[in-house]
């Protein structure tokens, strides 16, 4: 990658807009990031547990894209983020299984990604914070989209669980006069579970189950966007591109998300993002060397299938360089540039349809067909 200088202050990673935070309180900055990214959907309805992959777009926190989840299984019960003056904590609290047996982690990976993504979708399509799934694991698993296997099972009901009883901390600091402003807000992801067990620990399908979304948490996502409330339309088929192509690499489903949600937002020389601001948003308990080259590799990668609709001939270095490469053990970082106007069009969302119309698209619902206006129509 090419080598930039960086600017004295480099600015945060967050996606969403950010005015200035200096002397923002926590609500003073929520309330200054209005977006037609978030908001529940216009037509709000309830027909049953929903079948993800009959709509066009699917929808993900502005929370989990700024703030990212552990990658992987961990023995930590309590995950930091931090960008800029804004700090999310993450933390497991103790549920029971079906076996009666008491759980306590977080949730991780790629399968906690889509089970986020499919109750927020379902909350946004139903407007409310309630939500019917089906009487079966299987159905679920179907409803997901993901492929029904023992595993998957096991791994889908270990993540709903820990999603479910998640606590999500947010707070600010910011500096005044001789000292420190700090607002902090906290929330429960789930309110309650009605969840039917048979005698072998699977759904029993005589009974409706549902699961609830504690309010705090339903108003986040439903909020206007800013960089910890709202949430993201998103295809649904350039998510599922990326969970078939690379089911064991979360990071590039995060870097995806990422960069369709900052990418539309860069403006006059684009935004330069030290390694260590990097690492503070993506990174896992690892050294910020080893986040590096697994950061390099996963964004590579979703920038190559972001870029995918400008052809297989584009460089991505046209809009994403590295900088400070001199200082390779302690400084640098990347250097993201405004998209042209140009390969806007090419790569909105109707642009994308148009190179991979799915045999399917006659059956999708017609209330996903009013797509949300600029400024990010191409996720």
């Amino acid at each position: 990658m090419n080598n930039f200088s960086a600017p004295a202050h480099p600015q945060s990673t967050r996606t969403t807009p950010a005015s200035t935070d200096a002397g923002m309180t926590l609500s003073d900055i929520l309330a200054d990031h209005a977006a037609p990214t978030g908001g529940t959907l216009q037509h709000p309805h309830s027909t049953g547990p929903l079948v993800i992959d009959s709509y066009l777009t699917s929808t993900f926190p502005w929370i989990f894209v700024n703030y990212s989840l552990p990658l992987r299984a961990t023995s930590e019960t309590m995950w930091e983020r931090t960008d800029g003056d804004v700090t999310v904590i993450l933390a497991a609290t103790p549920y029971e299984d079906a076996d009666a047996t008491t759980q306590y982690h977080l949730p991780s990976g790629r399968i906690a990604r889509e089970v986020i993504m499919y109750l927020v979708t379902s909350a946004m399509m139903s407007g409310s914070p309630t939500i019917e799934i089906s009487r079966t694991w299987r159905g679920f698993l179907r409803d997901m989209g993901i492929p029904y296997s023992s595993a998957n099972r096991r791994a889908v009901e270990r993540q709903l669980r820990a999603i479910l009883n998640m606590s999500v901390r947010v707070s600010h600091r910011t500096a005044h006069g001789s000292g420190t402003n700090l607002s902090s807000r906290a929330c429960l992801v789930g309110s309650g579970e009605d969840l039917v067990f048979d005698r072998d620990g699977v759904l029993d399908d005589a009974y409706r189950s549902v699961v609830v979304l504690s309010q705090e948490f339903f108003d986040r996502i439903s909020a206007d966007a800013s960089p910890v409330e709202g949430s993201m339309k998103i295809l649904i088929e350039n998510w599922r591109e990326i969970t078939r192509k690379y089911p064991r690499s979360p990071m590039v489903g995060d870097a995806f998300l990422w960069l369709a949600g900052r990418m539309p937002r860069l403006r006059g020389e684009g935004t330069y993002l030290p390694w260590s601001t990097l690492a503070g948003q993506f990174g896992a308990a690892t050294a910020e060397r080893d986040f590096r080259k697994s950061f390099r590799t996963a964004l590579r990668t979703a920038a190559g299938e972001y870029f995918a609709p400008l052809g297989p001939k584009f460089d991505v270095h046209t809009y994403i360089n590295e900088y400070g490469v001199a200082h390779y053990a302690t400084g640098g970082g990347l250097h993201f540039t405004p998209i042209s106007p140009e390969h806007q069009k090419l790569l909105g969302w109707g642009a994308r349809r148009a190179k991979k119309t799915s045999p399917n698209s006659a059956k999708k619902h017609a209330t996903d067909h009013q797509e949300t206006p600029a400024p990010d129509p191409i996720t």
